[in-house]
């Protein structure tokens, strides 16, 4: 069973994408030989306002806890 990493990519909830960051998310699951959840979320202020966008980020956190459980993936989950 190996680690879980769940992440969030940057840009103060207003920029950014998960295509921006999926190289990185690649090297760190080469790297680390760890499963990684990227999380992509709605933009501020077009498309997503305070407190939806973190609440996304949690709910995202929650539903990849489940499924670590779930599917016996491991019992770690690192969140950065």
């Amino acid at each position: 069973m190996c680690p879980v990493i769940h992440t969030v990519h940057g840009g103060g909830w207003s920029v950014g994408s998960i295509r921006g960051f999926n190289g990185f998310l690649h090297a760190l699951s080469t790297y680390t030989q760890c499963v990684v959840v990227g999380v992509d979320y709605p933009l501020a202020p077009d498309q997503a306002r305070f407190p939806e966008i973190p609440e996304d980020c949690y709910r995202a956190t929650v539903w990849a806890s489940e499924q670590v459980n779930y599917k016996h993936v491991c019992v770690r989950v690192l969140i950065a």
